[in-house]
């Protein structure tokens, strides 16, 4: 079989005979008429229709088989055709259910009918375009239909005759993707419908592929009105007049106020400080010493930002409280000058470190020793003063603690506790008025409501997030790794950016500098253009060498610098030790080349440059804290945007780094959340804030949610694959393809 797929060509070595049947004509067109074997196509997968078949044979009560992919408009899927034994008619049922035991979801026929004969060529093979088309799925006589036992059970079963086309009566008890050949298309179109009455608006696609029967639908929304009442019943007090037009004068003051304030202080900077520097210590020391000047500028700016935004939210808020306000009030107003205010802190600068900490105690909020709180962690909207974090707590990327928060037309400002030793993982959520207790856990893109508390020790998940089991315990650290202090700690990682951001910048400051020795500049010149530009065709074109040109060497230090700082091994490192310094360094500079590069076709070319194992014909967006040489991503795998690849697990004052492997032809959805150490396997679909798990996932399938379900059935739009994984030599000039084959 191996030798028949991959024969021996004279001119171009082993090569893959696909079954495709094309001719190809004098200027070199090759046009496509079908398949040579029963192979076909359908929802982006490949499928062997004899494999189909022969398990159809073996059933009980089958003499022979056949089956096709018929066509509906746009919809496609796949027909069985049965001839029966004599005296011995199978069920549409058992035959379904062996075909599941056998082959994977998407092999399954949707649609099935008994035949008297198969149709055959003159030469006696089966001749499939004869296949008759099968207009509804077919029924046994002797199946049991069991009718709706209510108003919520009818207008389910009635919608979904609607949505799949059905002539015949269904079953409350009938499997909608299964029995009657839904997809995730169907469903989608089965939600909207739904939502349009009063008694099924509340359902939700996860419903959909959670219950699959009418039956199981209609319990869980006649439970979920009679339990989920009383919670949304809440005294709102009444609303002062507010005045949306005099709120929006007040912005615009406070954006000129800000926008003179900088423009005095960037004058200031540029025409009286720089020229001073320039005179002082030469043109040219000055272009090779302006990163050392801009970092002590830095040192010296940042404490006195973080202390003029802590007095402006004194003036303004003095002490946030728990509270609703009217949307164009007055404490909206204030706190949006606040918010603004506070992003003349240069944030990036201090995540990571124990400085950003002193930030937001500046702020109000009460933030214990030992506390992680990782990039991406969005805590600028206000509110500091109802922060409270314990000791030992980790807050991974992007996780959101909602201080202050949007609800009916009011700001809605709640308290947020996070006890000693206590977990969010990534782009996990917190409401108001919530509380984490101790050694408490909230996994991967989950919510825990307004009002919520997660008990001590306890792991909570989902949207909202329910109890899961017991929160991961700490992993046992190498006790000869010496531990620092924060304060250390952060020192030392704010010293290694600024010695890594001294070598980066060297493409862009020596070309600058041999350029001002080679046309003779000096500091009084240097001072008569600051003074008087001279914007000059030969001036422009050398400004925009400087822009450009320096841009991919810089990159390519960039990924040398990656490869020169060591392979990463797995295992448990120290999150307080020199070794985090040494991840976090990487995937920094990851994210900071994904800048520039993420979503080209130059982006994968890096990543093996930096040490990751990357497959042929992959497109990869952005992905986010990652360090190459722990990830594997097989071929024709395709990133939509935001990608969390097996970062480091921070838990505790550990970090734990395991190998991340990824199957070929892999599709991940925008924000997928990729753990540290999953191995996922080929032809493997993970959907939008989807969590992926190994343990559950198989080759070939589909998944979506938090927590993951699967989808048995999903529509596939085709795209020519020189638009996506095998771009023309054109396209590839411009370093981008287009978008995935397969959307969910």
């Amino acid at each position: 079989m191996t030798a028949q797929k991959f024969p021996d060509h004279p001119k171009f070595g082993r090569i893959y005979r696909t079954g495709d049947l094309v001719n190809c004509d004098l200027e070199g067109n090759y046009f496509y008429h079908g398949r040579i074997d029963s192979q076909v196509k359908l929802r982006g997968y490949r499928i062997e229709l004899e494999a189909i078949e022969s398990t159809l044979a073996e059933c009980h009560g089958v003499r022979e088989a056949a089956c096709r992919v018929q066509q509906e408009g746009a919809q496609q899927l796949l027909a069985a055709y049965i001839v029966a034994e004599a005296g011995h008619t199978p069920s549409f049922d058992d035959l379904k259910n062996a075909l599941r035991r056998a082959l994977p979801s998407y092999m399954v026929p949707g649609r099935f009918a008994l035949i008297g004969e198969l149709p055959k060529t003159v030469g006696g093979k089966l001749n499939r375009r004869e296949l008759p088309t099968i207009e509804a799925p077919g029924q046994d006589e002797d199946k049991i239909i069991v009718p709706p036992r209510n108003g919520v059970e009818e207008k389910l079963a009635a919608t979904i005759r609607q949505v799949l086309n059905l002539q015949n009566d269904i079953s409350i008890e009938d499997d909608f993707f299964n029995d009657l050949g839904g997809d995730s298309l169907h469903s989608a179109i089965l939600v909207s419908l739904l939502r349009d009455d009063a008694a099924t608006q509340s359902v939700t696609v996860r419903d959909i592929y959670e219950t699959r029967t009418v039956a199981a639908l209609a319990e869980r929304l006649q439970s979920g009105s009679e339990t989920g009442a009383a919670d949304f019943i809440e005294e709102v007090p009444a609303r002062a007049p507010v005045s949306p037009v005099a709120a929006t004068l007040m912005q615009i003051a406070w954006l000129a106020a800000g926008l003179i304030g900088g423009s005095v202080i960037t004058y200031i900077a540029a025409f009286e400080l720089m020229p001073l520097l320039i005179e002082a210590i030469g043109f040219i020391s000055f272009i090779l010493l302006s990163p050392i000047l801009i970092f002590a500028g830095l040192v010296i700016y940042t404490p006195l930002s973080v202390i003029f935004a802590a007095s402006i939210k004194k003036l303004l808020i003095g002490r946030y409280r728990p509270l609703r306000a009217p949307v164009w009030g007055s404490f909206y107003v204030r706190n949006w000058m606040v918010q603004k205010t506070v992003r003349i802190i240069p944030w990036p600068l201090l995540e990571g470190t124990v400085f950003q900490q002193m930030a937001l105690r500046a702020l109000g909020a009460r933030i214990g020793r030992r506390v992680h709180i990782h990039r991406g962690v969005n805590l600028l909207q206000g509110g500091w003063d109802l922060l409270e974090i314990g000791d030992d707590v980790t807050i991974i990327q992007e996780a959101a603690l909602r201080l202050i928060d949007l609800e009916g037309g009011q700001i809605v400002a709640g308290s947020i506790s996070i006890g000693d030793g206590a977990t969010l993982d990534i782009r996990a959520g917190l409401g108001g008025n919530t509380v984490m207790e101790p050694d408490s856990y909230l996994t991967a893109l989950s919510s825990l409501s307004e009002g919520g508390r997660i008990p001590r020790g306890e792991k909570w998940d989902g949207i909202p997030a329910k109890k899961a089991g017991l929160a991961p315990q700490k992993p046992d650290l190498d006790p000869a790794e010496r531990s620092y202090s924060q304060l250390q700690h952060g020192v030392m990682l704010v010293a290694a950016r600024f010695l890594l951001g001294l070598v980066l910048l060297l493409p862009i400051e020596l070309p600058t500098a041999v350029l001002a020795i080679l046309y003779g500049l000096d500091s009084q010149s240097a001072l008569n253009w600051i003074n008087s530009p001279n914007l000059s065709g030969s001036f422009l074109l050398a400004s925009a060498l400087l822009v450009t040109l320096p841009v991919p060497l810089a990159l390519a230090i960039e990924a040398f610098a990656v490869r020169a700082m060591g392979r990463v091994r797995p295992g448990v490192i120290n999150r307080w030790g020199i070794s985090y310094i040494r991840v976090w360094l990487k995937s920094w500079m990851v994210q900071s080349a994904g800048e520039a590069l993420s979503g080209t076709l130059f982006w994968p070319i890096w990543l093996r440059m930096a040490g990751m194992k990357v497959g042929r014909d992959c497109e990869i967006s952005t992905i986010i804290d990652v360090v190459p040489e722990l990830i594997e991503i097989g071929p024709e795998t395709f990133f939509a945007d935001g990608i969390y690849l097996g970062g480091p697990r921070v838990h505790r004052g550990t970090v734990k780094l395991e190998l991340t492997r990824l199957g070929s032809n892999t599709f991940l959805g925008n924000h997928a959340v990729i753990p540290l150490g999953q191995k996922l396997p080929d032809d493997v679909l993970i959907g939008v804030s989807t969590v992926a798990d190994d343990t559950i996932i198989r080759p070939g399938t589909s998944w979506f949610g938090q927590p993951p379900f699967e989808l048995p059935r999903r529509e596939v739009i085709e795209v020519d694959r020189s638009l996506t994984h095998n771009p023309s030599t054109i396209r590839y000039s411009t370093g981008s393809s287009g978008s995935c084959s397969g959307l969910l």
